[in-house]
């Protein structure tokens, strides 16, 4: 969760963890779409996505997976989208195509999915 201070700065309730570039992905649940995850959090997550390829993702039931840990998934996550805003990068990737960031905060994780949540943070 982000906390937005009077004084305009940021104030997390848990620390970011960089991920690797194509190291964890996310799915909105039922999808076939793997998107790269930027950073996560035991809070939430931030990922990139090229709306001119995919259409703006719908992220309330979501799927995490990460494949250098024997294959890591953590199914059926329910979050909301906190933001969803064009890439720094003046919205182009090197490939010359428009990139967006966005965020999703999770919500009402089972016991099981913080477990599991808990590990993947360890490793990271």
């Amino acid at each position: 969760m982000i906390i937005m201070a009077e004084s305009g700065i940021e104030r997390r309730k848990s620390k970011r963890h960089p991920v690797s570039e194509g190291n964890l992905f996310v799915c909105s649940h039922g999808s076939d779409n793997p998107l790269a995850v930027k950073d996560i959090s035991s809070h939430g997550l931030q990922f990139v996505y090229f709306p001119d390829i995919c259409a703006a993702p719908d992220y309330h039931l979501i799927d995490i997976m990460q494949h250098s840990r024997a294959y890591f998934c953590m199914a059926g996550v329910c979050c909301q989208t906190v933001y969803d805003i064009p890439s720094l990068s003046e919205h182009l990737s090197f490939s010359g195509v428009r990139t967006r960031v966005a965020g999703v905060e999770f919500a009402d994780l089972t016991e099981e999915q913080q477990v599991k949540l808990s590990g993947l943070l360890t490793a990271l």
